[in-house]
């Protein structure tokens, strides 16, 4: 590395500009050092033995040439590897080659994804559907979520009305709050009706972000994709098990405290019996006249 870009030696010594490297951050051109790159000669000066070369035009052609065959292979529905180039709040950039296409937020998962970078880092590989593609502009929409198992698919087959479930509150809203089931991995909403049986003006009075709870299934739809709990309903139903569990417990105690004390009762009248008095035996007339 020198001053300005980077000294290489093509047979005779050349010069390659920073600008020309193919790196926007002059801070890496370290990096380089030792290693073969293709260079594109710019400018020859035989009588001051000047010679100037640029990198970047390659990787620029060679990017444009991958652009244009990945381009002819992009329809709606293909599924492609492609690498995370960058990451913002509405999602990320995925390198497909020589193109980028935008996975959005909300494609990124089934899940709600809040921030892109909870899942995705720069530089990872990541399998991508093709849900749009414009040709003329360029724009190339993608999605992750549509080759990842519907979690939905599998809460058919596990849940149902009714049922009690556990999960966490993902993001509390003036109307309810959003809650993930733990096992199934799907989310569902509270309404503010049915977070307590107190009357709440603000469920942020009662709930937060991150809090674990249990809740009851009140209606399930699967087509929808909707679901809705009740915090309320959870509690009800863990009183009248609790008053079963109570009310069994004690009829077991009842039945097997009856048992053991009519036993030992039964023992003690026997033992306590007086012995019982042998039965005079009937006198004849004689005997009687005789006495």
């Amino acid at each position: 590395r020198v001053k300005g870009g980077l000294r290489v030696d093509v047979g005779v010594p050349g010069f390659v500009p920073a600008s020309q490297v193919g790196t926007k951050d002059v801070r890496t051109l370290e990096r380089f050092v030792g290693r073969s790159l293709r260079l594109r000669v710019l400018e020859a000066d035989r009588r001051s033995k000047k010679v100037v070369l640029s990198h970047r035009q390659l990787v620029e052609e060679e990017r444009e040439q991958r652009r244009a065959e990945t381009m002819a292979r992009l329809e709606e529905g293909v599924v492609m590897e492609g690498k995370v180039r960058s990451l913002t709040s509405y999602g990320a950039f995925i390198d497909l080659g020589g193109v980028d296409g935008l996975l959005h937020v909300s494609e990124i998962a089934w899940t709600r994804v809040k921030d892109p970078a909870e899942v995705l880092k720069v530089g990872d590989t990541v399998q991508v559907t093709v849900l749009d593609v414009n040709k003329e502009t360029g724009k190339i929409s993608l999605s992750r979520r549509q080759i990842l198992p519907d979690p939905w698919k599998e809460a058919a087959r596990k849940l149902r009305p009714g049922q009690m479930v556990k999960g966490r509150i993902t993001r509390v809203v003036r109307t309810g709050a959003f809650a993930q089931l733990n096992e199934a991995g799907i989310e569902g909403f509270i309404p503010v009706s049915e977070i307590s049986s107190k009357r709440i003006n603000d469920p942020a009075e009662v709930l937060h972000a991150g809090q674990e709870v249990d809740m009851k299934i009140v209606d399930l739809r699967i087509e929808s994709r909707r679901m809705s709990l009740s915090l309320q309903a959870a509690e009800q139903e863990m009183e009248r098990q609790e008053y079963r569990s109570y009310m069994a417990t004690q009829e077991r105690a009842t039945v097997t405290l009856g048992d053991r004390f009519g036993a030992l009762l039964q023992q003690v009248d026997v033992a306590d019996a007086p012995e019982a008095e042998a039965t005079p035996e009937e006198t004849t007339p004689e005997e009687a006249g005789e006495a």
